[in-house]
């Protein structure tokens, strides 16, 4: 069969319309690497493989803290955290950490990794598990503690919370505990799992994850998990209110973690949020960074001993970031390096095993 000259153009031009897309991105790509270097590029990298692992059927719903990671994951425990957790009484000699947070805490490659790892090559045999899952608060921190945390009992709980925390103050009808926004998984009518057109663009697209990051806008399943975990029966407020009631509760919640801590014998180590100011979406920065002060001020309250101040160790130094909260594995592992200064400050002027507990004044 002879093809027309009119079909040989069609084919031709759609073939080019297929053809275009990955030119330009492939395009875009060579050309960010030249520019900007390996160092760059492999952040965008590590932003597409953060967008492709936290997909929303990486989790699941948990009668103890609402929802934790999903116990199918290859990297997680069968209690739905981060292996490995501690199943049997500790061992003497060995030092037990044990970190509660949301996704600037979560992840097999997140800090508590490679303090693990830096624990170890400074002789320190080591056990540090990771209660952390995106999207917790202090209230879902206390409860995985209860859980997980407690009853093996840590030498050390650290904890810390930032953006996540913040939604308390940006929905109405306050409550201590965080009820109001707060509800038990279930999916959103008219929801249903899988990938959204914007997730796998930013996992096959160099120019879409650049675009993206660029924006500020976090890989995690961000919006998707909220649909499972936040009350739609409200709407945010346009206005956020960060006042007293939720800085009093929130620092309530951290002396709670802070007490219990010490009454199963552990020391407590709280850190900051850390942020780049200038990766803020416009959308995002009315009420995140009012909140962030808030919960800034309360962790900073505590005594200086028990403090880490990611935030004045990475204020400014934005090519740590992947996005406007959340590092990459060089900001990570500047987070690892400030928790083992701390913690061998307090194994130097007490010990791992002398039977006493943290300051709890």
């Amino acid at each position: 069969m002879r093809i027309t000259r009119r079909a040989k153009r069609r084919l031709i031009l759609i073939a080019i319309l297929i053809a275009a897309p990955f030119a330009v991105d492939y395009g875009f790509w060579f050309g960010y690497r030249l520019v900007k270097g390996d160092a760059a590029a492999r952040n965008v990298e590590f932003y597409q493989q953060r967008s492709a692992n936290e997909m929303i059927d990486s989790y699941a719903p948990n009668e103890h803290t609402v929802y934790t990671f999903s116990p199918k994951l290859p990297y997680v425990d069968e209690s739905g955290f981060i292996a490995p957790i501690p199943k049997e009484p500790k061992k003497p000699g060995v030092l037990r950490v044990v970190a509660v947070g949301t996704s600037e805490t979560a992840g097999q490659f997140a800090w508590p990794a490679h303090l693990h790892e830096m624990l170890t090559k400074a002789g320190i045999e080591n056990e540090v598990w990771n209660l952390a899952v995106p999207g917790y608060t202090s209230m879902e921190g206390i409860k995985a503690l209860r859980w997980k945390g407690f009853p093996m009992h840590p030498d050390f709980v650290i904890a810390g919370f930032g953006a996540s925390e913040l939604r308390a103050g940006i929905f109405p009808g306050f409550k201590d505990d965080y009820s109001h926004f707060r509800r038990e998984w279930s999916l959103r009518p008219g929801l249903s799992e899988g990938v959204t057109p914007q997730r796998w663009l930013t996992i096959h697209s160099h120019l879409a994850a650049f675009l993206r990051q660029r924006k500020g806008l976090p890989p995690f399943a961000g919006r998707e998990l909220d649909d499972y975990i936040i009350r739609y029966d409200v709407r945010p407020m346009p206005r956020p209110d960060f006042g007293d009631k939720f800085r009093n509760a929130f620092r309530a919640h951290m002396d709670t973690i802070r007490r219990e801590s010490a009454e199963a014998g552990a020391r407590t180590i709280f850190h900051t949020a850390c942020h780049c100011d200038k990766n803020i979406p416009t959308t995002t920065a009315h009420w995140f960074l009012p909140g962030v002060k808030v919960v800034n001020e309360v962790i900073r309250s505590f005594p200086d001993e028990m403090v880490v101040d990611f935030q004045k160790a990475l204020s400014g130094r934005c090519e740590l970031f992947i996005d406007f909260i959340h590092t990459h594995p060089p900001g990570e592992q500047i987070k690892a390096e400030m928790m083992l200064e701390r913690i061998q400050h307090f194994l130097e002027k007490e010990g791992p095993d002398d039977g006493e507990t943290a300051d709890v004044r």
